[in-house]
């Protein structure tokens, strides 16, 4: 298996209504725990937080700010990219099957999700080493058709 990056399902016309500003807006990344089901047609933060990682060991609930933030549309085709983000464990390790990027700017819908990271199983960060989610080195964190672009 391997990671495997989604769209939530309404990810596209958030963008496309001026909703969500992937350039603008504070885009932020939490990490989820075994128990979480993806479930791509769930729309809000509110709707998976029972899942994130509480704050220990270097996360703090909430996840990190993507930087480096870059979304290009070009005839027929968008892309959605950015830095990794990083945590550092500290105090013990950070252990997560899931991430999550959701925009923190949103007021309606709340905390908007975007994209859904499966980390291909339990992955583990020991005490004083960091936790890294990376996007794809060529498509970032999406890249896609858009019919009629």
């Amino acid at each position: 298996m391997a990671v495997t990056i989604d769209a939530y399902d309404h990810f596209i016309a958030l963008i496309g209504d001026g909703t969500v500003d992937l350039t603008a807006d504070v885009l932020k990344m939490i990490l989820l725990d075994a128990s979480h089901t993806r479930t791509v047609t769930n729309t809000l933060k509110s709707q998976i937080v029972a899942n994130e990682l509480a704050t220990a060991n270097g996360y703090t609930a909430g996840g990190v700010t993507l930087g480096s933030v870059t979304y290009a549309h070009t005839t027929g085709t968008v892309k959605f990219d950015s830095a990794d983000a990083t945590w550092n464990a500290s105090g013990g390790s950070i252990a997560a099957t899931d991430a999550v990027i959701y925009d923190d700017t949103t007021t309606s819908p709340l905390d908007a999700l975007l994209i859904d990271i499966d980390l291909d199983g339990l992955q583990t960060a020991g005490d004083g080493t960091p936790f890294i989610v990376s996007p794809n080195v060529t498509n970032g964190w999406y890249t896609g058709a858009i019919t009629g672009a």
